[in-house]
């Protein structure tokens, strides 16, 4: 797979934390897999 914005060819996989807040409400969920460009740091749900 390629990064949709700089075209690298170099994706590696890894584990992140993501927050969301409603209505005054965060929800932390850890561990999430993503594919993060090594050129740009764009990340891709995986």
């Amino acid at each position: 797979m390629n990064c949709m914005y700089c075209k690298n060819e170099n994706l590696k996989n890894d584990l992140i934390t993501k927050s969301y807040e409603k209505e005054g409400v965060v929800t932390v969920i850890s561990g999430v897999p993503v594919l993060i460009c090594d050129a740009c740091g764009q990340e891709y749900l995986a």
